[in-house]
């Protein structure tokens, strides 16, 4: 059932059929129905109406996360997948991390802005970078990109006027960061392993976008960006390259995504580099919106009298 509801096979509002009845069809125990029945409704599949029956919940069928890098078949070059590889070493310090003598305090409630191990390695963290904040600069320092997305971290380094404003801020906003994510944090900066997985995601981030070079040479590139904007002829719209994409299998993401009221051009797309599974997907991608591209150019323009 499960599967059915999230492939469309039984789209929303369906109208189920009830559960004596679907055993009686399928020559099953009443009790293995009503069981399959009450998983879907935790689950949020199924929901039923008091005098009317059981029904497929709406968009139960629909991703609950835009970045499931698997979830939709085709080429991905929109949402930015910051290159997983390197998950499994910080999955192996992980489970050192938890082997240690106290390592079960980790699950309890800590102090906001961590321990005072964990705010000197950020310190020296950020220090590596040379930061020399002017009076009225904050900088926020993310470990998402860099280095694992499933952290949800950032380190902030700001002028010392604002520690205390910015302290009470978290306490009264009640933010909290999990304890075992700040230490994992930690220890992968302290082993060494934060310099190693920036230096590989940089390298792989190079190799990408010199394949991006080669078939869009006179475009604007960031050699170790994880995504690049392409500009597109004046008489096409980042909104219609996504679409036109969309049905020949590559998602993009249009300029007008990103724009605010009428600032910005529009006939661009951004492209994320580092998400297509691996560099020969990518390039097919990418040749794929060129030809989309040339297409385009070589139409003939079209008058109406």
């Amino acid at each position: 059932m499960e599967r059915d509801i999230k492939c469309g096979k039984l789209s929303a509002n369906t109208k189920l059929p009830p559960q004596r009845e679907l055993a009686d069809y399928l020559d099953l125990n009443l009790s293995t129905i009503t069981k399959a029945y009450k998983l879907c409704e935790m689950r949020g599949l199924i929901h039923a109406v008091t005098g009317k029956g059981t029904f497929v919940t709406p968009y139960a069928n629909v991703p609950t996360s835009t970045v499931e890098k698997n979830m939709a078949p085709g080429i991905e070059l929109a949402v930015i997948h910051p290159f997983y590889e390197s998950n499994e070493a910080i999955r192996d310090l992980t489970i050192d991390i938890l082997k240690k003598p106290f390592s079960e305090q980790l699950f309890e409630y800590s102090h906001p802005l961590g321990d005072r191990g964990q705010i000197l390695t950020a310190a020296r963290w950020l220090q590596r970078f040379g930061l020399d904040a002017p009076e009225h600069c904050i900088y926020v320092s993310g470990l998402s990109k860099p280095l694992c997305p499933g952290l949800r971290i950032a380190y902030l380094y700001l002028p010392d006027k604002y520690v205390n404003p910015m302290e009470q801020g978290i306490f009264s906003q009640n933010l909290k960061i999990s304890s075992l994510n700040m230490e994992i944090a930690a220890e992968i900066i302290r082993s060494g392993l934060a310099w190693k997985i920036i230096q590989k995601k940089r390298n792989a981030a190079f190799a990408r976008n010199e394949i991006y070079a080669s078939c869009f040479p006179e475009s604007s590139l960031r050699k170790e960006s994880y995504y690049q904007w392409l500009e597109l002829p004046d008489n096409l719209s980042g909104r219609l390259c996504e679409a036109e994409l969309s049905c020949r299998g590559v998602s993009v993401f249009g300029a007008e995504r990103f724009t605010v009221g009428n600032q910005g051009k529009t006939n661009a797309v951004r492209i994320a580099t580092c998400s297509a599974k691996n560099e020969e997907q990518l390039r097919k991608g990418l040749e794929i919106l060129l030809n989309f591209i040339r297409q385009q150019e070589d139409r003939e323009p079209l008058f109406i009298v």
